[in-house]
């Protein structure tokens, strides 16, 4: 969650290029300029029907901003519209509640609290692709480039919690049945982040780790370094990095980096 003023918000984001602050604020959608918190440029009433799960701005276009709710509807507006009718650029119902909001390219991609994936493009506002989990042994952790990340679970794939398997964002509800990262969790992978600038992987898990994947992880040889959270994993690792990514609980290298291994078959992937 988000604190501003002494309140409570669900979620926030900052824009891309430093100057807005948005926020999530029960049904309604807060904007507002990081110089000046004392009056919001927008404030966006009854968008949603249901509390906002989600706020995010696009990587690279401050007037994109994406946010999702319970109510299953995944809303992109422009916050420097100027006024609220102006606002709305696309609605796209996705008729699970939203988790968590990517972007790949000219698409905004949605994981659901039903383990699945919906994906819309902000061109058109059609649907790319939208589904549920194949099984009940998978589930969506999330979109990493042009690649979606895949979690195992169920009582029969115990030994295997914390694997992550990959599948290509043309057809991502096609996980390979082989992991490209294995060791680094003991429990069910919730969060991953990609940092383009270092090619290393960022996963948070239920055992209460984030996992560093090094881009040697590629060519089947990964050094994963774990580093404790200081509460639960999901409330600390929740966090959509931008940048350099910075762990708060400790530095990376004040933990002892051990070698996880992966498994590949074929022409190896990047993630």
């Amino acid at each position: 969650g988000v604190k501003l003023n002494g309140k409570e918000l669900e979620s926030g984001d900052i824009s891309c290029d430093g100057n807005m602050l948005a926020l999530g604020d029960g049904f309604d959608i807060v904007v507002y300029d990081v110089r000046s918190l004392a009056t919001p440029l927008i404030n966006l009433d009854g968008f949603h029907t249901d509390t906002i799960t989600r706020v995010r701005f696009h990587d690279s276009t401050p007037t994109t901003l994406t946010t999702g709710s319970e109510d299953g509807l995944l809303i992109v507006v422009n916050p420097l519209a100027p006024n609220e009718d102006d606002a709305t650029t696309w609605i796209f119902n996705v008729n699970n509640p939203i988790n968590t909001i990517h972007y790949s390219g000219s698409n905004v991609i949605a994981t659901t609290s039903t383990e699945g994936a919906f994906c819309g493009c902000l061109e058109s506002g059609g649907t790319v692709f939208t589904y549920e989990r194949p099984d009940e042994s998978l589930y969506v952790i999330g979109p990493i480039e042009d690649r979606m990340l895949w979690g195992i679970k169920g009582e029969e794939n115990e030994s295997r919690y914390g694997e992550i398997l990959s599948a290509p964002l043309t057809d991502p509800s096609a996980p390979s049945s082989w992991p490209i990262f294995k060791g680094g969790h003991e429990d069910l992978v919730r969060f991953a982040h990609f940092n383009p600038s270092t090619n290393f992987l960022y996963t948070g898990g239920e055992d209460g780790f984030l996992c560093a994947w090094s881009p040697e992880a590629r060519s089947g040889h990964a050094t994963e370094s774990r580093v404790p959270a200081s509460k639960s994993a999901q409330d600390d690792l929740e966090v959509e990095y931008t940048g350099d990514c910075t762990v708060t609980a400790s530095p990376l290298s004040a933990h002892k980096a051990r070698k996880a291994t992966t498994k590949t078959r074929g022409k190896q992937c990047p993630y």
